[in-house]
C-alpha cells in the first residue's frame, strides 16, 4: 500500500485503509510462509502517523497479531519524496513488536522464526 503525498491538502487528514502486500523477498530467510495483515489509521497534516495492524503469520501454526503504530514519517521522506510506502512501515515494526508476543506464546526464540538476516532489507 503506497500513500500518494503529492496531492495532499494542508491540514487535512488521509485516512488508511487496507489491505498489507509485504512482498515475499522480505519472508524468504524466515521460517513464515505467509503473512497477511490489514490495516486502520491517519496521517495528520504534521506527518504524524496512528495505525493499527490486524494480521496473522503463519508458520507451522496460525498466530494472530495485532499492533499500534504511532510514528512521525519525515524519516521515511527523503528528497522531497511524494510517495509514502506504509508496507515497509508495518514490516519494520512487525519485526520489532511481533517477537515479544511470540516468544511468550511458544516460550521458544523469536530467531527460529524470523534469523538475523530476514531481519533487515
Amino acid at each position: 500500500m503506497y500513500l500518494k503525498l503529492n496531492k495532499r491538502k494542508e491540514k487535512e487528514n488521509i485516512e488508511i485503509k487496507g489491505k498489507i502486500n509485504i512482498p515475499k523477498g522480505f519472508l524468504l530467510n524466515t521460517k513464515i510462509k505467509s503473512l497477511k495483515c490489514y490495516t486502520t489509521g491517519l496521517l495528520k497534516p504534521d506527518n504524524e502517523l496512528s495505525l493499527k495492524v490486524i494480521g496473522e503469520i503463519k508458520t507451522s501454526n496460525i498466530y494472530p497479531f495485532e499492533l499500534e503504530i504511532h510514528d512521525n514519517i519525515d524519516k521515511y521522506l527523503q528528497n522531497d519524496q511524494i510517495t509514502l510506502d506504509i508496507n515497509l512501515i508495518v514490516w519494520e515494526n512487525i519485526i520489532l513488536e511481533i517477537p515479544i508476543n511470540f516468544m511468550d506464546e511458544t516460550s521458544g526464540l523469536f530467531c527460529e522464526i524470523i534469523p538475523e538476516s530476514g531481519r533487515s532489507e
